[in-house]
Formats: C-alpha cells, sequence, structure tokens
C-alpha cells in the first residue's frame, strides 16, 4: 500500500516549522516550500505524522491532503479523519 501524504500552506514557513517540529530536529525543508509531499510504504508511518498534525491542526495553518494507492486525493479533516485512518489501517 502507498500512501501519499501532502502538506500544504501558503503561510510562509509553515510547513517547514511542522516537519522540524515533527521530527524533532533541524529539517531541509525551505522556508519558502509551501507544498510538501512524501509516499510512504509504511501505514503506520503516514498514520503517524497524519495523527499529529491532525492533533495539533490548531497550532498550523496547514492543508493535509491524502492518497491511498490509486484512490482519489482527499483532504483530511477532522470531519472524515477516523474513516480515512482505518481504511489506512485495513491493510495491517
Amino acid at each position: 500500500m502507498l500512501i501519499t501524504v501532502n502538506l500544504m500552506s501558503q503561510e510562509k514557513g509553515e510547513i517547514k516549522r511542522f516537519i522540524d517540529n515533527y521530527f524533532e530536529k533541524e529539517s531541509d525543508v525551505d522556508t519558502d516550500v509551501v507544498e510538501w509531499i512524501y509516499v510512504y510504504r509504511n501505514s503506520m508511518e503516514a498514520a503517524d505524522i497524519i495523527d499529529v498534525l491532525m492533533d495539533n491542526y490548531n497550532d498550523y495553518n496547514i492543508s493535509l491532503w491524502v492518497q491511498i494507492d490509486d484512490e482519489d486525493i482527499t483532504e483530511v479533516t477532522k470531519h472524515n479523519r477516523s474513516k480515512i485512518m482505518s481504511k489506512m489501517t485495513q491493510a495491517l
């Protein structure tokens, strides 16, 4: 299963701030990055970064989009988070 995680923000430095905090170290992400995409093969790793951002969505001005395998790209919100996470973990 491939899970594509896409972070987007129009606020300069916002994605770098989240990535640095998430990995707890300085990242190579530039402050002017407005979109960050990573393809995970491990659904638990993808679920972790999604959970962290969703648990802290009030702290970041970042939209989160996910694509599972070849399905449509879907924005992750507090309303559909559980459904998306369930779909990702079904393959485990």
